[in-house]
């Protein structure tokens, strides 16, 4: 999931206070540039202050974030697997040159089906995504 860009990422997270910045709300957190995968730092970050919300040491939240965000588990949820194998659909197509590029929401309909077909015993979808 974090494969590219997390040495990058845990590097600025675990990064010295004084490379980091004052938000306003008594937390420093750290500066991720742009082009290091914004919402994979927003994913380590979310994870992060949910460990300090559950009494986990801030010092400890970041190492214990990614140690969940590397595990061999999150390959196992339902939704990550169901959007991978979506997305490999799409490579699939895309290299036998599909004709019809995808649409801008193709991206939404495979979070929604990733997320709701786990709880689902039929779902009706559009052809792009059939």
């Amino acid at each position: 999931m974090l494969s590219g860009s997390s040495d990058c990422l845990i590097a600025r997270i675990t990064s010295t206070p004084s490379e980091r910045i004052d938000t306003g709300e008594g937390d420093l957190s750290p500066m991720v540039p742009f082009a290091t995968a914004p919402t994979a730092a927003m994913i380590i970050m979310t994870v992060r202050d949910a460990l300090v919300k559950a009494s986990v040491d801030s010092t400890e939240a970041p190492s214990k974030a990614y140690e969940y965000l590397l595990s061999d588990t999150l390959q196992h949820v339902p939704f990550n697997m169901i959007s991978s194998s979506m997305y490999a659909s799409i490579a699939r197509k895309a290299a036998a040159e599909q004709k019809k590029l995808p649409t801008r929401g193709l991206a939404n309909d495979i979070r929604m089906v990733s997320s709701l077909l786990p709880y689902c015993d039929v779902m009706f979808l559009d052809n792009e995504c059939g």
